[in-house]
């Protein structure tokens, strides 16, 4: 009964899967419904890479590069500023003073055709729809729901403001997202690398929302 049912689990991850959704690699907690349930960690919450906010890895080095870089030139424009205001103008002062960080190595270029391609989010996206997810289930059956006394998304919005972009997983979606330790990189033969992957079939968008995001 437990193997069909990991089996069944395993199928629709990789349904999923086909049809261009990932894992979102954070820990994702379901609020509670009503006053007698229980908040849950049972559940991923995934996003289709096709979505315009999704981002490659190439795509994250550029836009991070950018920013690195942005904040460099800032920083030294303003101790240039600073120096000169102290009266320590000459190059030679200016390098002794001058404490901006270096500057991280350029981008890689885009992988070869036939890899496997990392995409990311946003944490800010995610945090914003967390927030608001949770501030309308709760607040359906709760009068004085605030997201300052909800411990469960406060620890959400904590782990998603600890970094700009969050890691969308590829196969397979384990349950310890934080270290994973698969007997087998794909831990089920319908998933094992070289095995085919179900064919996509038709599936309700409640389906998809709800039933089909279960973890192992």
């Amino acid at each position: 009964m437990i193997t069909n049912v990991l089996t069944l689990i395993f199928c629709r991850h990789a349904i999923l899967y086909n049809l261009g959704f990932r894992a979102i690699n954070f820990g994702f907690i379901q609020p509670p419904l009503s006053p007698e349930s229980k908040p849950t960690d049972c559940l991923w919450l995934c996003v289709r890479v096709s979505s315009p906010h999704c981002v490659t890895q190439h795509q994250k080095d550029q836009i991070e590069y950018a920013i690195a870089l942005q904040e460099h030139q800032q920083n030294e424009h303003n101790l240039l500023r600073i120096n000169k205001m102290s009266g320590n103008s000459s190059p030679r002062q200016m390098r002794r003073f001058n404490s901006t960080p270096p500057l991280p190595p350029a981008p890689q270029p885009v992988a070869k055709p036939g890899t496997i391609v990392k995409h990311y989010i946003p944490s800010a996206l995610v945090k914003n729809f967390v927030i608001d997810y949770w501030m309308s289930c709760v607040g359906y059956w709760k009068t004085d729901v605030h997201r300052q006394t909800e411990d469960e998304l406060r620890q959400m919005v904590h782990e998603l403001d600890s970094k700009r972009y969050v890691e969308l997983l590829d196969l397979p979606w384990d349950y310890n997202y934080h270290n994973p330790q698969p007997q087998h990189p794909f831990p089920h033969p319908i998933l094992r690398s070289g095995s085919p992957l179900p064919r996509p079939v038709p599936i309700a968008h409640h389906d998809v929302a709800h039933r089909l995001v279960s973890k192992l």
